[in-house]
């Protein structure tokens, strides 16, 4: 009877210990799900906010690339017009050394400083003429061209229009030449002459 007595304990003994390691395995189980819902939750949380990162990195890619478009047709734009005024002011120079190979100095003897005149043009001599160095010149409003000093109004140029000359007088200035698109033109042929008082210098 002893002998069944403790054969029962051993019995209960042992499958005490193992409910136990099988109570232990079951909570390890649910923590690694707990774990592994955790996990699962924090990827998921992960995977969203890479998401949002490219979509908002996509968009600073875009705006920038909208952006600096402008930017590079602006510089294409500045540099064209750099190269034009480049060639604009080579034209210029040459047309201004053509002008200087046209002019000859003569002294008088109350004159101790040479006079400008044209070789071509002027040949009546007129003592209220003043020649002075080719230089450009812009209109301070809109104004009245004329045919001649005190002659008849041919027609009217915008404010700020560029033109050269190298004469004037009794108050009025001779156009020489003018701009068109930028480009000189000479006026050689023609008698157009403005208001001093109208015009001031580049």
């Amino acid at each position: 009877m002893k002998i069944l007595t403790v054969l029962f304990f051993i019995i209960l003994a042992l499958h005490a210990d193992e409910i136990e390691r099988i109570d232990g395995i079951v909570s390890d189980i649910s923590k690694l799900r707990t774990d592994y819902a955790a996990c699962q939750k924090e990827l998921a949380e992960v995977k969203q906010t890479n998401s949002a990162l490219k979509t908002e990195i996509s968009s600073m890619e875009e705006l920038n690339a909208r952006n600096k478009e402008p930017f590079e047709k602006e510089i294409e734009t500045l540099k064209k017009d750099v190269e034009q005024s480049k060639r604009l002011l080579e034209k210029k120079d040459k047309e201004i050394k053509h002008l200087n190979s046209k002019i000859v100095s003569t002294q008088t003897p109350d004159n101790q400083f040479p006079k400008l005149v044209m070789k071509d043009e002027y040949n009546k001599q007129d003592d209220n003429l003043t020649y002075f160095k080719a230089a450009s010149f812009r209109l301070k409003g809109d104004t009245y061209i004329y045919d001649g000093v005190n002659g008849q109004k041919m027609e009217i140029w915008d404010k700020d229009t560029s033109f050269t000359s190298y004469l004037k007088k009794d108050g009025w200035v001779k156009i020489t030449g003018y701009f068109v698109d930028k480009v000189w033109v000479s006026a050689k042929d023609k008698e157009m002459w403005v208001k001093e008082s109208s015009i001031k210098e580049h």
